[in-house]
């Protein structure tokens, strides 16, 4: 399809395969972004539109920005973008957060030195230096494109060191000591009942604390995962939007799942649109639930690991069960493969096993 050649950062063309207008507009980001419909003015109004959401980010295109007007600017520029995860948007808010003081700096002014400097003084752990790092670079990569700095100081700063720590995923037998400490302590019913159903489910902390209590259908056991708790940059709590579109899924459980279920819904006193809640109705917070669990683990005598490594232990003893990738990230709301397979941790007493099966296999004593 030939195009007529766009204007500046943006264009209209007539799209002749689609028999539709075509309206392409560069983000800040150099990235470009279509719409097509069949009536030329509604093209239009659309490129106004997104052209005024752009000129909102001049940041982007000032030599005098600082640091700190930049990454505003360009999370704002992901904002706008609906393709852009909330949750992605939430995550770069919280790094720019951590740019200070070179925050403040004007960004063709900052140096290799400057950015080894930050990173070395910075009082972040291993892990948020890495990730600081990796924010720094897009950004200077953005930067780079919109020709806002000659050169990227990223391209020579020093990596910081940092070699990320994988526990090991609960053992089914760890997970039923906890389910039954939680079964034989009265107080803790709701925990037994939400422990019992992320067991099963492998459902991510936001989404459990999410459920509502319409979605659930004691006759066919399931309940709809469609929104999660989530805190704000501020610490706030909210329920939002699942972290990808592939995570809003219908979730099946058993019979005994939905017994357990049943009997604590017979319990709670409590009138809430949510499965599990506070005494005041109100979602359970991610915070307040991982304390929780600091205190259902040491009620239950067991290493602490954190709330999410349920869900990783589910997964990995899918795969030893035999299921198939793509059936398990169905499951568990995962929108690509290569992220099911990064959540499958090893368990030792399986990687020794396939070490004693393999020497059996060749008769080596």
């Amino acid at each position: 399809m030939k195009k007529r050649r766009s204007n500046g950062e943006g264009g209209l063309s007539w799209d002749k395969e689609r028999q539709k207008w075509c309206g392409t507009l560069r983000d800040t980001n150099g990235k470009p972004h279509k719409f097509r419909h069949v009536d030329k003015v509604e093209v239009i109004n659309w490129l106004n539109k997104m052209r005024l959401v752009y000129s909102s980010l001049n940041p982007l295109y000032s030599y005098d920005t600082t640091l700190q007007d930049f990454a505003f600017a360009f999370i704002k520029n992901k904002a706008a973008n609906p393709k852009i995860a909330e949750s992605t948007v939430n995550y770069y808010t919280y790094l720019a957060s951590k740019l200070y003081p070179l925050a403040n700096e004007v960004m063709n002014k900052i140096t290799p030195e400057d950015i080894d400097a930050f990173i070395a003084e910075a009082d972040l752990s291993a892990s948020n230096k890495a990730k600081v790092y990796k924010f720094l670079k897009i950004l200077f990569g953005s930067a780079r494109k919109n020709n806002l700095i000659l050169e990227n100081p990223m391209d020579i700063a020093i990596v910081p060191e940092y070699e990320p720590e994988y526990d090991e995923p609960f053992t089914p037998e760890e997970i039923k000591l906890i389910i039954t400490k939680l079964k034989n302590t009265p107080k803790f019913l709701r925990y037994y009942a939400l422990c019992s159903l992320e067991s099963v489910i492998g459902a991510r902390i936001g989404e459990i604390l999410g459920i509502e209590r319409s979605t659930l259908n004691f006759e066919k056991n399931y309940c709809k995962i469609k929104d999660a708790v989530k805190a704000d940059i501020n610490g706030r709590t909210y329920v939002g939007k699942t972290k990808t579109k592939a995570s809003v899924r219908i979730q099946y459980f058993d019979a005994g799942i939905g017994k357990i279920l049943q009997d604590y819904l017979a319990a709670c006193n409590v009138d809430s649109k949510y499965l599990f809640c506070t005494a005041n109705g109100t979602p359970i917070s991610v915070r307040n639930m991982q304390r929780a669990w600091k205190m259902i683990l040491k009620h239950a005598n067991v290493r602490y690991r954190s709330f999410h490594y349920l869900r990783h232990s589910f997964i990995t003893e899918m795969f030893i069960q035999g299921y198939a990738a793509a059936d398990i990230a169905a499951v568990v709301g995962h929108s690509r493969l290569e992220t099911t397979n990064k959540y499958a941790l090893r368990r030792q007493d399986k990687v020794l096993e396939i070490a004693k099966t393999a020497a059996n296999i060749y008769n080596i004593a």
